[in-house]
């Protein structure tokens, strides 16, 4: 499970200059897309507003871009990763959506899975094309909370971005962490601050996942909000002791942490 279904209570995606349409396609096909820079190298993500969710006939919010994918995309060319960090690590996207994500993470060198649900794949492969990344990325199904052995785990890094939408699907997304890491994998995660999200990283120290937030001054200047935050995340152990309420002011900041890469 990657994103949420469309609903008055998300809103939709800035959509900015930097889009536009294809029109190379039937009108009934065309696909919206969008033009992101990283690290100098520009990363074309196309957007499948069409596709709907075959349980219940909506469309997948996971089609689109989100400003969250973009400002984590945008803080992986800042100076807390400097150039190489990614060269040859073996990364998995949760809940990649478009995958701009983990496409971002290929183009700086990484091999990386997409992973998500089945009718997210051909907009996942699309884009994979479309950035000639065939080589160092792939698209594969993943749902939260099952068997995740095709993927060879653990790797190096596990991302996603905005992914913390349904208190639900938390507990089934921990397992999927911690299936996909070991004790020296980094877990990156991008999130947009909705009612819950404080309560989502509690539900992961309960499953024994340490938290760290990025310190805002950390995140890239053109790409950062009070809204949208990074943590990075660790394996830990679950303990009752641990499991106290804990706002997003009291995480730690993550330099307190060795977590970053080393070249």
């Amino acid at each position: 499970m990657a994103s949420p279904e469309a609903d008055d209570s998300v809103k939709q995606p800035a959509i900015d200059s930097a889009g536009g349409t294809t029109t190379s396609e039937p009108p009934d096909t065309a696909r919206r897309f969008r033009d992101i820079s990283v690290r100098g190298r520009e990363l074309r993500i196309y957007e499948h507003s069409s596709l709907m969710d075959p349980q219940t006939g909506r469309a997948l919010t996971g089609a689109w871009v989100w400003d969250c994918a973009i400002a984590v995309a945008k803080w992986f060319e800042t100076q807390s990763w400097p150039p190489g960090s990614f060269k040859g690590k073996r990364v998995i996207e949760v809940g990649a959506g478009t995958g701009l994500v983990g496409l971002a993470l290929a183009s700086l060198g990484a091999d990386v899975v997409l992973t998500d649900r089945e009718a997210l794949m051909p907009g996942l492969r699309t884009n994979i094309q479309a950035n000639q990344l065939e080589e160092r990325c792939r698209a594969d199904v993943l749902e939260w909370g099952s068997d995740a052995s095709h993927l060879f785990p653990p790797v190096d890094y596990v991302v996603g971005s905005d992914i913390l939408y349904d208190m639900s699907l938390v507990p089934a997304l921990c397992k999927t962490l911690l299936d996909l890491s070991g004790p020296n994998t980094q877990i990156i995660i991008g999130y947009e601050l909705r009612f819950g999200t404080t309560e989502a990283f509690q539900i992961m120290r309960e499953h024994g996942l340490v938290s760290v937030k990025v310190d805002y001054d950390k995140l890239h200047p053109e790409w950062r909000s009070d809204d949208i935050g990074i943590f990075i995340i660790r394996r830990g152990e679950a303990s009752p002791a641990s499991r106290k309420s804990t706002s997003e002011d009291e995480m730690p900041n993550y330099n307190d942490l060795n977590v970053l890469s080393k070249t």
